[in-house]
């Protein structure tokens, strides 16, 4: 198995991995800085060039720091078995897209891609990846932090059956809507609980 960042997720899917199956789980992390950790496996391309094929490859908080997702979906490809399966999680910044619309300026962000539920699909179809489901984990915790996300999960090589986006359009603006709204009305309540605290 490889993972992107500090190995924090893939660590955890290595632990749950060995207790479900008895075998090891070799777990990598792919680096492509020069940063050094001696407690993780880092691996350059140049280390997974002569290693063997993975049969998982995770992408968490990984993909919106790109400014080519399917780009980068599509490089790990190669040292994915067939069949074998990636694993996507990303953060739920879709207010960022009305803030963007309505031209609001907000802080400097690290995040260069924002995602819908529909467009991590389409991420993963583009790269090639079949079998694919992406839903919304509204109370996902990354390192205890409690924040909402959306996953996808998808694999490699032929398939017979052809899944499709489960929500149209009119959906996803909808939700949209919706989760831009519960933000609003949360970060109001908590300004006025605020202020009346102070009081």
């Amino acid at each position: 198995m490889i993972g992107g960042g500090d190995g924090y997720i893939s660590s955890i899917y290595s632990i749950i991995l060995n207790v479900i199956t008895g075998l090891p789980v070799n777990n990598f992390i792919y680096d492509y800085t020069d940063w050094e950790d001696s407690k993780t496996n880092k691996v350059g391309i140049e280390n997974l060039k002569n290693m063997n094929k993975f049969h998982i490859i995770i992408f968490s908080h990984v993909l919106e720091h790109t400014h080519d997702p399917v780009g980068t979906l599509k490089s790990a490809l190669p040292f994915l078995e067939d069949k074998g399966l990636v694993i996507c999680e990303v953060p739920d910044e879709r207010y960022h897209i009305i803030r963007g619309l309505l031209r609001i300026k907000f802080r400097l962000r690290c995040h260069v891609a924002h995602f819908s539920k529909r467009s991590l699909y389409r991420a993963l179809e583009y790269s090639g990846l079949n079998n694919i489901h992406t839903t919304y984990q509204n109370n996902s915790s990354y390192r205890g932090n409690k924040m909402g996300s959306i996953v996808g999960i998808a694999q490699k090589g032929e398939s017979s059956l052809k899944t499709k986006l489960t929500s149209t359009r009119i959906q996803e603006a909808f939700s949209l809507v919706i989760f831009t709204a519960k933000k609003v009305l949360s970060k109001t309540f908590s300004h006025f609980k605020n202020q009346i605290i102070s009081l």
